[in-house]
């Protein structure tokens, strides 16, 4: 039960993000909490597990803010850029 838990939330969020490295990575740390017979252990392993998945949900929200703002920007300078060649246009005889 605790195995599928851990592959439901962790490793499909992590593969459903396309980020195959830290899907490794986060797999390894799951293998270790699965094998630990220790109960204390295991704790600190998942507390382990669980920290280094909330930093790497915070860099990718960052690089996904990062993303839509440089998108937003791009989208907003092809408009201004648009909106000057539309302006009126004075044939000089």
């Amino acid at each position: 039960l605790l195995q599928m838990a851990l592959q439901k939330w962790m490793l499909s969020r992590l593969t459903s993000w396309g980020a195959t490295s830290w899907m490794e990575v986060m797999g390894n740390r799951v293998q270790g909490i699965l094998a630990e017979d220790d109960k204390a252990r295991r704790s600190t392993l998942w507390n382990g597990a669980y920290s280094a998945f909330a930093r790497y949900e915070q860099m990718e929200l960052t690089s996904i803010l990062e993303m839509a703002l440089w998108k937003r920007a791009i989208i907003s300078n092809s408009q201004q850029e648009q909106n000057k060649n539309d302006g009126p246009n004075t044939m000089i005889v």
